[in-house]
């Protein structure tokens, strides 16, 4: 798994993929997050541009790649043995990981990877720390590429003499536990993330960076500022960004009086087709039809991509109400929904799906559905799966193929 933080690392990561996959026989997953993805930015697209390092290992003979016949013992023998060892040495080899700021004999270390990387450097700047005052005040910062399986060879490395380490890290923790482990054996080394303080000692502990909701530069100013503080590393610059910080939390205190709500696009079908009858209700899934939960039209609850009615089929023999009605998009529809309709059809569910036609991936950038399905071709196979009533509305501008 790489994470990049910004457009030239998408460009650049996603060719190491490519290059790590070979090498190691393994998949490679490249994060992607609108903090990092829907931005402009000009990149070097050279596909040439990169030359990639390719370690010296022992290795089987016939390589790591998968192949035919392969057991699972095969695979798991070759997971195991090889190809988490030689995903890490390729990432020490060409340098995903890497210390940015600081030099050897810092104290304090800053880890982070992606969007928390960006985040990072934004709370240093609010809290007035630049490469020189971080090199004042014995501050290492290490940028993270490849979150798993961490570099631990170039990691010891960067922590070599830190007193302490600060793992910055949205959501469930991947780095942290990496650090910890690849650490254990050095038991003067700390390391804070989700919390800090004494982990044996209930109460004792601060919560640093929850795995619940998202991270903010602000917040992580605060809490690296407070970290610092208690460090010894208090400076003037950190306490005037401190101060400066409370200051603006203060003065943000002004009522919302208007929100501008995210909202369907002019002329989607999804205007009209996510309306219900009044006093009915309906399930929400995933796909912008999500956001007709905001829209007043008697729509509460959702369900995983694929699972749309699913959550209806437990809670009918519960409830006093009859039937609900579930919006599935086309294009979920074709992928995995279909599967939810058959489930509702084996437990015999009284629900009516609204599949929402608009022949566009929305989402992902307006692409037409693949698959090539037509209204009338999914109209034909859910009476085909022996659903009893099927209607299709459309308008007189459509074509449609009966």
């Amino acid at each position: 798994m790489v994470s990049p933080a910004g457009i030239q690392e998408v460009v650049d990561f996603g060719l190491y993929g490519y290059a790590l996959s070979r090498f190691a026989g393994v998949w490679v997953g490249l994060k992607t997050m609108k903090d990092t993805i829907e931005a402009t930015a000009v990149v070097n697209g050279d596909p040439h541009r990169l030359d990639f390092i390719h370690p010296k290992l022992d290795l089987p003979e016939d390589g790591l790649n998968i192949r035919l016949p392969d057991t699972p013992h095969d695979q798991e023998f070759r997971l195991v043995n090889f190809k988490r060892q030689a995903a890490e040495a390729f990432s020490y080899a060409n340098k995903m990981d890497r210390r940015v700021w600081g030099k050897a004999g810092a104290k304090i270390g800053f880890v982070a990877a992606g969007k928390n990387w960006l985040d990072l450097a934004h709370a240093l700047s609010l809290l007035n720390i630049d490469e020189p005052e971080a090199q004042r005040l014995g501050i290492s910062t290490y940028k993270v590429g490849q979150t798993w399986p961490l570099d631990t060879r170039g990691l010891s490395e960067w922590a070599d003499g830190l007193d302490l380490i600060v793992v910055v890290e949205e959501k469930r923790k991947l780095i942290e536990v990496q650090v910890k482990e690849a650490l254990f054996d050095d038991s003067s080394t700390r390391v804070y993330g989700w919390h800090k303080g004494d982990e044996h000692s209930e109460g004792k502990r601060e919560e640093v960076f929850p795995t619940r909701a998202d991270l903010n530069p602000i917040w992580i100013a605060e809490k690296l500022g407070g970290i610092l503080v208690e460090e010894g590393c208090g400076s003037a610059g950190v306490t005037a960004g401190l101060a400066s910080l409370a200051e603006t939390r203060k003065a943000d205190n002004a009522p919302e009086i208007a929100a501008r709500l995210p909202y369907f696009c002019s002329g989607c079908p999804h205007n009209s087709s996510t309306k219900v009858p009044e006093g009915s209700r309906a399930y929400a899934g995933i796909g912008c039809h999500y956001m007709v939960q905001w829209m007043d039209r008697g729509t509460v609850g959702f369900t995983q991509m694929g699972g749309e009615g699913a959550n209806w089929v437990g809670e009918a023999p519960f409830s006093k109400r009859g039937h609900v009605f579930q919006n599935l998009g086309d294009g979920t529809y074709n992928h995995s929904g279909v599967q939810a309709i058959r489930f509702a059809l084996m437990a015999k569910t009284t629900i009516t799906y609204k599949i929402l036609f608009n022949d566009a991936v929305a989402m992902k950038g307006g692409q037409g559905n693949d698959g090539g399905l037509t209204a009338d071709r999914i109209c034909h196979e859910l009476l085909a799966m022996g659903v009893k009533t099927v209607a299709l509305v459309y308008d007189n501008k459509e074509e449609i193929d009966f």
